[in-house]
């Protein structure tokens, strides 16, 4: 059987076999508007979990009435994701696009 291809994770730099990509959306609510930032996050697990409940705590207080009907069932559905196993497609692809740039760099083939 063969290994799983490990991924350095960007942010607590540990090789990990699952990699994801997630959005996570900072949204501030007022009664006349809103105002809302997106941000995409590629990590291991254990990193995107964390910023996935940060994030989701902080929309308490600046999404206010929106948090139960839009950010709640996205950061579940989000944290869920994390325990599937293997890497996201994007990410594995990105990351032996990389890997092949970097092989041939070394190469002089660039």
């Amino acid at each position: 059987m063969q290994q799983p291809i490990k991924i350095i994770c960007p942010h607590c730099n540990q090789p990990s076999d699952s990699m994801r990509r997630s959005q996570v959306w900072l949204l501030v609510f007022v009664v006349i508007g809103y105002w809302m930032q997106r941000s995409t996050i590629t990590g291991c697990s254990a990193c995107l979990r964390q910023k996935i409940v940060s994030n989701g705590l902080i929309n308490i207080l600046t999404a206010n009435v929106f948090w139960p009907f839009l950010i709640l069932p996205m950061s579940l559905y989000q944290y869920y994701r994390t325990y599937q196993e293997g890497h996201d497609e994007t990410v594995l692809a990105e990351a032996i696009a990389i890997s092949k740039i970097s092989y041939n760099s070394k190469l002089g083939k660039l």
